[in-house]
């Protein structure tokens, strides 16, 4: 277990140095990451595809707090269903209704 973990630093290490030379060599100087409702969505669709029900209603919450929209949130979901299948997509739409007829 702690060897897969190692692994997985080591690859987002390599990953972080390829994206530092993309941005090099693109011209990019001030690169300041991902914007926070960019990565509220990118969330979303981590969750949805592992199904992480307790997480996904936890980012719903942010999500919506934060200014981001019911219909961001269906589209990203959405974009899940293409790519991942539907079930885990169908149980998040129910779980953003929830959530919505929550607040």
């Amino acid at each position: 277990m702690k060897e897969a973990k190692n692994q997985g630093w080591a690859l987002v290490a390599k990953l972080m140095k390829e994206e530092e030379n993309l941005a090099a060599d693109s011209g990019e100087k001030e690169y300041t990451g991902l914007n926070g409702r960019f990565q509220a969505l990118l969330n979303i669709a981590v969750f949805v595809t592992n199904g992480d029900e307790r997480a996904l209603r936890q980012q719903f919450e942010v999500a919506l707090l934060s200014g981001i929209s019911v219909q961001e949130i269906m589209e990203t979901i959405q974009h899940c269903a293409l790519l991942n299948g539907f079930p885990p997509s169908l149980k998040a739409m129910s779980l953003l209704k929830e959530v919505v007829d929550d607040q």
